[in-house]
């Protein structure tokens, strides 16, 4: 980690604004939903991405940073290594793209299909035309508890009077009754609540709406907007303020709880419930 800078806006790579030492959305979803002794075990020993979560970059960086596709993406070369020259040119093509990742042929196919369609989505495209800013990276000091907090918007956008925080996902399914599921699952509902914070700190003006625009990943490469919806946003506030309270007072007690102790009742879900009652 380093240090991060002071609050304002900047615009710098991904691999920088990771490295900031400030409270992200992420670290606040572990502390609301696994405790802040996973958060601090996260925070100190980051996880490899897992080939999901390094599709769902990829994909990231071809649907709204064109610029940045050759600078961080290389084309394997189509050349078997059988013969001393072909391992030559091979040495030779690695070196002249040395820190960039090589992407076979399908997977550079794949990636310029879900950019082709994000940018036909009509909603999308509206938004992309009217686009404000892109990868806007946000420091601000969380008023109530003084923790210095970052985000990295993917899309700003002004749409019917209000101002559209977007930021893009890859899904299984983008489908509404589908990919409603992983608002809890993921903590888009705190993303939300942070996000729209980021952009408070930065500027007072129209209303600010969260949005989702999720992709799904095999051909056709289907994908939808999902503003996500009041209620969800008001639980997304509710849980980032429990977890920025909770993580205030770890740091100042240098003490990273797990899950609760004791004994507590649990129960099956509602709909289990109603399954039983149908068969009984």
């Amino acid at each position: 980690m380093i240090t991060a800078p002071s609050p304002g806006v900047y615009s710098v790579s991904a691999e920088i604004y990771h490295q900031w030492d400030a409270v992200n959305q992420s670290l606040l979803t572990t502390v609301a939903q696994q405790g802040p002794k996973q958060a601090r075990y996260e925070q100190l020993h980051p996880r490899d991405p897992t080939p999901n979560m390094v599709l769902g970059d990829q994909a990231h960086t071809f649907v709204l940073e064109e610029a940045e596709i050759n600078k961080r993406f290389a084309k394997v070369l189509d050349l078997p290594k059988t013969s001393a020259a072909a391992k030559a040119e091979h040495k030779k093509h690695e070196a002249k793209h040395k820190g960039k990742d090589f992407l076979k042929l399908d997977r550079i196919e794949k990636l310029q299909g879900m950019r082709n369609e994000m940018h036909h989505q009509p909603d999308f495209a509206q938004l992309w035309e009217r686009r404000k800013g892109v990868e806007l990276c946000i420091v601000w000091v969380d008023k109530e508890t003084g923790l210095l907090c970052k985000a990295r918007l993917d899309l700003i956008a002004p749409f019917a009077g209000m101002m559209i925080v977007l930021d893009y996902k890859t899904s299984a399914n983008a489908r509404e009754y589908k990919f409603a599921a992983s608002i809890y699952t993921f903590g888009y509902d705190i993303q939300g609540a942070h996000y729209l914070a980021a952009a408070d700190s930065i500027e007072t003006g129209p209303q600010r709406k969260f949005v989702l625009a999720a992709q799904e990943t095999k051909p056709v490469y289907n994908c939808m907007l999902h503003p996500l919806g009041e209620a969800s946003l008001e639980s997304g506030r509710i849980r980032r303020r429990d977890a920025l309270l909770t993580w205030a007072e770890c740091l100042h007690t240098d003490t990273f709880p797990g899950y609760p102790t004791g004994l507590n009742d649990v129960e099956m879900p509602s709909y289990a419930m109603h399954l039983f009652s149908e068969f009984a």
